[in-house]
């Protein structure tokens, strides 16, 4: 045997021996179906979290979609404002002007 190989050799054993020692041989199957649990429950967990961004970015874009046509509905006002103004304007006013 190499010296190369004797700190993982070194770390294999403690670890076995540390399995063999601490654990009886029914308690590996219950933890790995435990970690089976916590895998699935930790996935259910992501899901529930991706599901509620989903619907957080749902309703950002529709609060952004609600803001764009207030904001398109303001500048179709704000133009036709103008043209009635300049219309007004151009033509005379059927209201008295102040000065004459």
């Amino acid at each position: 045997m190499s010296d190369n190989n004797a700190p993982h050799l070194i770390h294999h054993l403690r670890f076995r021996r540390h399995a063999i020692t601490m654990l009886p041989h029914s308690r590996p199957i219950r933890a790995c179906q435990s970690w089976r649990v916590r895998i699935k429950q930790k996935r259910m967990a992501m899901t529930e979290k991706e599901e509620r961004l989903a619907r957080d970015r749902a309703e950002i874009a529709a609060r952004v979609a609600s803001f764009r046509q207030t904001q398109q509905k303001f500048e179709r006002e704000r133009e036709e404002y103008y043209e009635t103004t300049l219309a007004n304007a151009l033509n005379g006013s059927s209201r008295p002007s102040f000065w004459r």
